[in-house]
């Protein structure tokens, strides 16, 4: 039986996190579709209630949803922890920027409901990027910082180092560039720099459970370079068949890190010697939005089922379809 009725979103740049700031049209877009998505799925399961934080400036949700309009700062702290009182669960989606998701999540485990995102600890691990390649290398894992064939020495990256997808990703002919080129940032963050390690660019849609995994779909990203700056077009979910070396990747990947829960989304190359991860979001990814179309079933039901049944006895029957979803005309 499902021991959660009630259950809270938090979609934070849609939720009022941005409540006195501009909501720049390309993050709403994108919020948009991942919400849209999410919220389709669970109001087509029985006997739950779904409340919405909503930022008043936009249109309300056309589903049959509460929703909490923020109209200020000071809304949105007292709406947010309010609902937490009035709630089994709570679905957080947040960037890891400035330990936004981590502190979101924090809270939700204090207020002793079911949190359907990976532990708040999980989430401080992998918000880091620098501190990520460190734990999985520590653990045997390939990433991009340890490959030593591949590389293109003329391509090299820089981002923050808690940046949220290609937020932010700047592009470098040469190492000595890109290292004087951080050397000028005063803007506090942490920064990594990165070689560019030729081989196609995937992601995973994975389960987590307790140190298990499931992967949903294994999904190709299309990405382009715009005067020096990387951006994500558009990504085609279930691209990919799912390889045995794709299983034991997901496999060491939540072994390492137990703490990950639910959905979360792995960034990666394939490689001439196999994958590598590029970075993990313990998070609803761009990716979710194309599941149920893509495997012909409800990705929230999985993910609200790993509350009271075993990862193992999931399994995923229809992997026929590739659903490709257009991220720069979403706006």
């Amino acid at each position: 039986m499902n021991p959660v009725k009630k259950i809270l979103i938090f979609e934070y740049i849609t939720g009022g996190g941005l409540a006195g700031q501009s909501l720049p049209d390309t993050l709403i877009a994108e919020a948009e579709l991942m919400l849209q998505a999410l919220v389709t799925d669970l109001v087509d399961l029985p006997e739950l209630e779904i409340t919405v934080l909503r930022d008043a400036r936009l249109q309300l949700l056309d589903a049959p949803v509460e929703n909490l309009l923020i109209n200020n700062a000071v809304d949105q702290n007292y709406f947010w922890h309010e609902a937490l009182t009035k709630t089994d669960a709570v679905w957080v989606i947040a960037p890891e920027t400035n330990g936004v998701l981590e502190t979101l999540c924090r809270e939700v485990e204090a207020a002793g409901v079911f949190l359907l995102n990976s532990s708040a600890e999980a989430i401080a691990l992998t918000a880091s990027k620098s501190q990520t390649a460190k734990w999985l290398m520590e653990h045997d894992i390939p990433v991009v910082e340890n490959q030593k064939t591949g590389l293109l020495p003329s391509h090299w990256v820089a981002k923050p180092d808690d940046g949220v997808g290609c937020e932010d990703i700047h592009l470098f002919s040469d190492q000595q560039i890109a290292a004087s080129w951080l050397e000028t940032k005063t803007d506090g963050r942490e920064w990594v720099l990165q070689p560019w390690l030729e081989g196609e660019q995937l992601s995973f849609s994975l389960l987590c459970q307790q140190g298990e995994a499931l992967i949903l779909s294994v999904n190709r990203q299309h990405l382009v370079a715009q005067e020096g700056r990387l951006k994500l077009t558009a990504c085609e979910v279930n691209a990919l068949e799912i390889l045995p070396e794709f299983c034991q990747l997901a496999k060491q990947i939540t072994k390492a890190i137990p703490g990950l829960w639910g959905y979360a989304g792995i960034d990666l190359l394939l490689t001439e010697n196999g994958p590598v991860v590029v970075e993990i979001n313990p998070r609803l990814t761009t990716s979710y939005v194309g599941l149920s179309k893509a495997l012909d079933l409800n990705p929230a039901a999985m993910i609200l089922s790993l509350l009271n049944q075993p990862i193992r006895e999931m399994t995923v029957k229809n992997r026929s379809k590739c659903v490709r979803v257009d991220i720069a005309d979403a706006a």
